[in-house]
């Protein structure tokens, strides 16, 4: 509850109020005080949305035209002069905001909230969902208890799914856990889409082997919700989670295809094919031709033959830089075809 002016009618209460100036207290007689019963503080329900007063109308629309339990009692007397007791208030804001199923904080550029924190804070702390539009600059926004949204919509949509798993929850504990484990999976998701991701339901555009290695990536990052998510998107396909084929075999038989192509680094062609002059430091280089060569310790790298500049030949390995000993080396595919005019 932020008090200020209300910015009238809106034909549509998701959609942002243009702005109005701030509350000026009056001075004239207040009304009585307004009788009105506050929630049982032992039971939770509803949705309390703590905003300025200005969007008042807006979130009465959501109440009283489109059936959004809002359970704000601030919102039927956001305007100049309709609030009694302030005391009073303050206590049902606060009470409100502490025995709600879902709390949405919601704020629009150039706005100040100064009481909604109050409120959020008091949700926090009683472990109510707080679910956030506009606040993704404050601090409290790191919090890991609220979830952020682009827009009211998108936080209306989450907040039925978290009221629809916390009022249908039949009594045993496995049905509890998946009920709140489909509403933290539905917020996600409305978060995302809020994103503008969407289209696994598409198999021409998304494949059940993308979203297997997905879900299997997921299973790494940690998170529990993104991989049930990805789960239930193969399982709404009506697949199963798809593992890549057995690959063992084809490596054995590149491997043992590749055992017959290793020769004695003695048989290797050490004719010098390259000549590169450096004669601003007085150095000439000369080397064959490259070949992959293998280490007595199985290491395979690129290497030529060297000669002749530094008072001795040797291999040289170009991957290190350094001078090397390999035991083994791979002709060129095409080493068949010198000599024949190819």
């Amino acid at each position: 509850m932020e008090k200020d002016m209300t910015a009238g009618g809106l034909a549509d209460p998701f959609e942002p109020a243009s702005y109005a100036p701030e509350f000026v207290p009056t001075r004239k007689p207040l009304p009585d005080k307004v009788a009105r019963p506050a929630p049982a503080a032992a039971v939770k329900h509803g949705v309390y949305i703590a905003s300025k007063t200005r969007h008042a109308d807006r979130w009465r629309k959501l109440r009283d035209k489109l059936g959004e339990p809002v359970i704000s009692t601030w919102i039927d007397e956001a305007g100049v002069g309709e609030t009694s007791d302030f005391a009073d208030l303050w206590r049902r804001c606060i009470l409100e905001a502490s025995t709600a199923q879902v709390l949405i904080v919601y704020m629009e550029p150039g706005e100040v909230l100064k009481g909604a924190w109050v409120e959020v804070g008091a949700a926090l702390a009683s472990g109510v969902q707080v679910l956030a539009v506009g606040i993704e600059n404050f601090s409290i926004a790191k919090d890991a208890r609220i979830q952020h949204f682009r827009s009211m919509r998108d936080a209306i949509v989450a907040s039925r799914a978290i009221r629809s798993a916390l009022t249908t929850a039949p009594a045993h504990p496995d049905d509890i856990a998946v009920d709140r484990f489909a509403a933290a999976m539905k917020v996600k998701l409305a978060k995302k889409r809020s994103e503008g991701r969407g289209g696994w339901e598409d198999k021409s555009q998304c494949t059940n082997e993308f979203l297997s290695r997905l879900l299997k990536e997921h299973v790494e990052k940690g998170d529990p919700v993104d991989v049930g998510n990805l789960a239930m998107m193969i399982h709404q396909r009506g697949e199963r989670i798809t593992t890549p084929p057995d690959q063992s075999a084809r490596i054995a038989e590149l491997e043992a295809a590749l055992a017959g192509k290793w020769l004695p680094i003695e048989l290797a062609d050490k004719t010098i094919t390259h000549v590169q002059g450096f004669p601003e430091v007085g150095i000439t280089i000369k080397t064959s031709d490259r070949y992959w060569v293998r280490d007595a310790d199985g290491r395979i790298y690129e290497a030529a033959w060297s000669e002749g500049e530094f008072g001795r030949d040797f291999w040289w390995d170009f991957e290190a830089e350094s001078p090397v000993d390999p035991v083994e080396f791979m002709p060129h595919p095409l080493a068949a075809l010198k000599g024949k005019g190819e």
